[in-house]
């Protein structure tokens, strides 16, 4: 899962991840990122920090309450 707000940055990353046959799944924000989450289990996130609303460290910490994912 790739999750920052700027979507062409993330859509590029995406892009790249995909070329390299990993399944991608883009968030921009942190309430959708850790809705997605919840349904999708990650193996790998790729997280910005400086995210609207719910910031990338607040998205880490609730993350690792439900999941083990790299990020």
């Amino acid at each position: 899962m790739v999750v920052d707000d700027e979507i062409p940055l993330a859509e590029v990353v995406g892009s790249y991840l995909t070329r390299e046959r990993f399944d991608v799944t883009l968030a921009h924000n942190g309430a959708d990122a850790l809705a997605l989450a919840h349904e999708i289990d990650p193996d790998v996130v790729v997280l910005d920090l400086a995210l609207p609303g719910i910031d990338g460290l607040e998205v880490c910490r609730q993350l690792r309450t439900f999941s083990d994912a790299y990020v």
